[in-house]
């Protein structure tokens, strides 16, 4: 049976691992290098949107390069006011003209929604991706990190 002081026990569990997290997610933030030249890689920030329950929240991204065409994208995804999920995808980028088409699954586990598919357009300076599951689906939609817009811009000029 589970009663009052054990529901507050993992409360303060989960709110003490959440908070290590955060701390963790943050720092690696701020040490994250700036963009590739020509490259999805980077700092992204911006917000999701479920279109089955109109939840939503902001977003964070870091977009490393893997290997040839994939890359691993580490999220940060807020929903409510205290609650703040951090979960990594990989995905291939196919380029197309000035933009890169990216797409993948991930089994994000059983309490997340299971396996989840998206699929996005991601140029030097917009992410947009649509995601869906068994029982979800909606977008992301994102900007480059302010330092890293400035850097994109300055290189479109030089070209």
């Amino acid at each position: 049976m589970i009663t009052t002081s054990r529901i507050v026990t993992l409360f303060f569990v989960g709110l003490i691992l959440s908070t290590c997290g955060c701390s963790s997610f943050n720092r690696e933030w701020e040490e994250f290098p700036a963009m590739g030249k020509d490259s999805p890689a980077g700092r992204w920030v911006g917000r999701w949107n479920s279109q089955v329950n109109g939840h939503e929240g902001d977003l964070r991204c870091m977009i490393s390069p893997a290997e040839k065409d994939m890359y691993e994208a580490k999220f940060e995804a807020s929903y409510g006011p205290a609650l703040t999920f951090r979960y990594s995808m990989s995905f291939s980028a196919t380029r197309e003209d000035r933009s890169w088409i990216l797409e993948g699954e991930e089994d994000l586990g059983l309490l997340a929604g299971g396996i989840y598919r998206y699929r996005g357009t991601v140029d030097l300076t917009d992410f947009v991706a649509t995601y869906s599951s068994a029982k979800d689906m909606g977008t992301y939609r994102m900007t480059r990190f302010l330092e890293e817009k400035v850097a994109a811009a300055e290189e479109e000029e030089h070209e």
